[in-house]
Order: C-alpha cells, then structure tokens, then sequence
C-alpha cells in the first residue's frame, strides 16, 4: 500500500478515508496491534459523513467557492440551495405540503439523513445529471441508485439525463398515471419521449417483476448459503466433529461474528447501543435477529447485510493478505453493483473497517476483536 499526503482537502471525503486507512494498514506495527490500531482509527480519526455535508459539498463544487469548505456560512448554502430551486421551479414536496421551503431547505442543510424522495426532487431542483443524483443516493443515503422498475424513479432518471425540469416530470408522470395503453399516448408525444412512455405502459401491462429486489434478495439468500458452509468449517475446526451447513442456524452465524461482545444474564448480546461504535457504524450488527427477518422476508437486505457476509465468507480464503483485499474487492463490488448497490464505499466508516480487517493478519479474528474493545469501558 502506498502512504498518501494526510493534508487531504475537507471536501475529498474518499481520500481522506484512504488516507487512514493507509496510515493503518501500512504501520509497521499493524500486524502486532491491529485490533487496536483499527479501533483507536475508528475512534479518533473517522466520522460518519452526515447527509447535510454530501449536499453542501454538491453547491460548494457547483458554485465554485474558495473559502475553505468549514468556513462557509450556513446561511449562503441556503440562499444558493433556495435560488436554485426557485430558478428551476422545483417544488419542495412530491405532494402539496404546509411545510415552508426555508425551514425544508435548513432541515437539508442540517440532517444526518433524508428520505429517499428529497434526493429526487435535489435533482431537479440542483440540475444534477442522473450520476450526480446515484452518486447521492448511493454515498449519502447508502441505498440503491435509481431503480429502472420504479415507474417514477425512471421518469425521473430520464428526465435527469435529458435535464428536463420537475414540469416535465410531472407531465410525464400525469400522462402514465392517464393513458391505459400506447394507443392512448398524444401524436405530439415524439422521440425518446415518447418511447420511455411506451416502455413503460408496457411494462406495466404486462406486470414486469422488481427485478432489482428479487436479485437483492436472491444475492442475500446466495451470500448466506456460502456463510452456512463457512460457518460449518470453523464449528467443526472447533468442536473436532462433521456438521452440515444445512444444520447452521442465524444463531451459529452470530455466535461466531459476534463471538467477542458481551451477553446479558439471557445469553442475548449487550445492546448495539452500549458499543462506543454505535453511531459510526449506524447501529449495524450482525445478530441473529437481523438475518433472520431479512430471511424470512420481513426486512430488506441492506448493503450493509451483503458486505459483512462477503466478509465472512472472503475471511477464511487464507493467502497473502493484499491479494486477499483485491479478491474481496472484486467480487463484493460485483455483487453491489449487481444490485444497484454502488461499489465499497471506503468513506463510510463500517466499510473502511471492514477493508482494514481484509488486510490484517486474521481478518476474522480482528473483526471480533475490534467489536470486544468497543464495549470495553
């Protein structure tokens, strides 16, 4: 790994991941105290990146400041988040809301997170192109980019890539939500207009699947299968004895990923929020609990759920540890995009930590131990 420079401008959230990350791993003391190294990383030097920060980092670029990112007033990101959608007259609510656009555009500015929605009309309302609006739902939202099975979220995509305003959206949108079939479609509808309005009257004649979900849960339901053979290895290792993976529960998978953290009196694992790591990593553990509503189909799998089991899975390959980061890197993002996913994501700090576990010694057995001292008081 290569050492880059750690004065990393505010606005390069990437690189600055990267920079600690490198910093970590390239230690020449790492492989003695990596655990500890990951953690006090974890602690001291990343931050989970806030919603707020991805937005003000879009009308810093756009607008091409030069004070320092830090240093600009809260209030001239709104008037230039405020300017823009009254130029662009772009409303601030799907549907007719109560709610005034300056205390909508304060709440952006501020929130740690948003709905999925007002990363939609951001779109508009910012002229972003359709890359600039995954880039946002992907890094900021840590959700799918735009799904092409969402009669909505396909209009809007086109109407991003063509930079057609909100007008133009709800036009189409109001055209679909009329018209039954292609023959009820305006002969002054031409063009790529009009064939996105076929594709999608069609599509939903004929009651098209989400295909995106069923490949999300498909990839889940692959991943586990893989964890329950992986698991089954390290029991048997342990107890000296053949067990089938068709044997191994959601428990088994959470006795081992979180063999470290502590139980209480029930044998139920201390609550998330009682690690020093519940916020960086967003309350996200693997328990028993979460994979089992995700397998029964009461949840939806996250990403976060199919790269911890590529982790696992990617943990026991053995080999030289940066061939191993390589190989992991390779197919996890495979699977993520795949899904719509977007590749590892290394400024966020869950991801990051599970990159500095591929590059350790005992991946598995770090990951653990990390999770061990963030309880440790």
């Amino acid at each position: 790994m290569q050492n880059r420079t750690t004065n990393i401008p505010q606005i390069n959230f990437t690189d600055s991941a990267f920079s600690v990350l490198y910093d970590v791993v390239d230690d020449p003391y790492f492989l003695d105290r990596d655990a500890r190294m990951i953690y006090q990383a974890l602690r001291r030097r990343l931050r989970a990146i806030p919603f707020c920060d991805y937005l003000k980092r879009f009308l810093y670029r756009a607008t091409e400041m030069t004070e320092p990112f830090r240093e600009v007033p809260p209030e001239t990101f709104r008037r230039v988040l405020a300017a823009s959608f009254r130029e662009t007259q772009t409303p601030v609510s799907f549907e007719p809301s109560t709610v005034r656009s300056s205390t909508l555009y304060k709440n952006w500015l501020t929130q740690k997170s948003v709905r999925r929605e007002v990363v939609l009309l951001l779109g508009f309302g910012l002229k972003m192109d359709e890359e600039e609006v995954n880039e946002m739902l992907v890094k900021a939202l840590r959700e799918r980019t735009l799904d092409p099975d969402d009669p909505r979220e396909l209009i809007c995509w086109y109407c991003y890539r063509k930079q057609y305003s909100f007008l133009r959206y709800t036009a189409f949108m109001d055209l679909y939500r009329r018209a039954r079939t292609v023959q009820d479609l305006p002969d002054t509808l031409t063009g790529e207009d009009r064939e996105l309005m076929k594709y999608l009257l069609t599509a939903r004649q004929k009651g098209d699947p989400a295909r995106r979900a069923a490949r999300l849960t498909e990839s889940f339901n692959d991943l586990f299968s893989r964890a329950r053979v992986t698991a089954a290895a390290i029991l048997a290792a342990l107890d000296e004895k053949r067990i089938s993976p068709d044997d191994i529960t959601e428990a088994d998978l959470e006795k081992i990923l979180c063999a470290a953290i502590p139980r209480d009196g029930n044998g139920n694992l201390s609550a998330a929020k009682k690690s020093m790591l519940f916020s960086l990593f967003e309350g996200k553990m693997p328990s028993r609990q979460r994979l089992g509503r995700v397998r029964k189909g009461a949840e939806a799998p996250d990403r976060f759920d199919l790269i911890t089991l590529s982790f696992f899975n990617a943990s026991q390959g053995g080999g030289e540890r940066k061939a191993r980061y390589a190989a992991f890197l390779e197919d996890t993002n495979a699977l993520l995009d795949s899904c719509g996913l977007g590749p590892v994501y290394v400024a966020n700090p869950y991801e990051c930590f599970i990159l500095m576990c591929v590059l350790s010694e005992d991946p598995l057995a770090t990951y653990c131990d990390v999770w061990e001292l963030s309880y440790t008081p």
